[in-house]
């Protein structure tokens, strides 16, 4: 039934449908797809950040479940350069929620002084790990992880950050404070509440880009 409703559809929402429908396996449409570029980074990042947590890998803008991100990740890596040092941080810009970001972004890891090689394990830790705590009601909250070029060499980190430092990040002005170029890698995945998840409450980021594509072309 699902695919005869597809082709009942105009061949030119059809197209725009297919298209939209693999922006999972671009960088750039899915960052912009997802409203990332421009509002949380200025430009889409330059190569694919793999973000693991045990069997469960983010993907662009799949949605993973608070239990599945919980924990630290078991992997993040890239094609990073060996003698380069980067900073890697977790972002939800999305805080309490993406119609009302009062809290936004909120800082859920930061690592810093990290080499090419073992982007999850060496350098400094400067804002411990939290996993994705989205309120009920708040539907999708998208979680970005970036990796930054430190231009400038080691950066002496600060004393840890924890809440309420967490809140109302303003990250470019940190990013351009500790001389980080990028980002030259990046990936995003969506979670919701669990109670919002059962009861299938919000629609994700690349869901709401088909639909508004979708409706424009049929008003042509």
């Amino acid at each position: 039934m699902q695919n005869l409703a597809v082709f009942a559809l105009p061949a030119r929402v059809r197209t725009i449908a297919a298209r939209m429908s693999t922006l999972s396996t671009s960088l750039t449409d899915a960052f912009n797809a997802s409203g990332l570029v421009p509002s949380v980074v200025a430009k889409t990042p330059q190569k694919l950040l793999q973000v693991s947590y045990g069997g469960k890998s983010v993907a662009l803008g799949n949605e993973l479940t608070t239990d599945d991100v919980a924990n630290a990740p078991t992997e993040i890596s890239f094609d990073a350069d060996s003698k380069k040092l980067y900073t890697v941080l977790l972002t939800d810009p999305d805080a309490p929620s993406r119609e009302n970001p009062q809290y936004g972004p909120w800082r859920h890891f930061v690592r810093v002084n990290a080499n090419g090689t073992e982007l999850n394990t060496s350098g400094d830790v400067i804002t411990p790990y939290i996993g994705a705590k989205p309120p009920s009601d708040t539907g999708f909250h998208r979680y970005v992880w970036l990796a930054y070029e430190q231009r400038n060499g080691t950066i002496n980190p600060p004393e840890v950050i924890d809440f309420p430092a967490r809140r109302n990040w303003q990250l470019n002005e940190w990013l351009a404070e500790n001389g980080l170029e990028g980002p030259v890698a990046g990936n995003f995945f969506e979670a919701r509440n669990d109670t919002d998840r059962t009861n299938n409450v919000g629609t994700s980021s690349l869901k709401m880009a088909l639909l508004a594509t979708v409706v424009a072309i049929t008003h042509l």
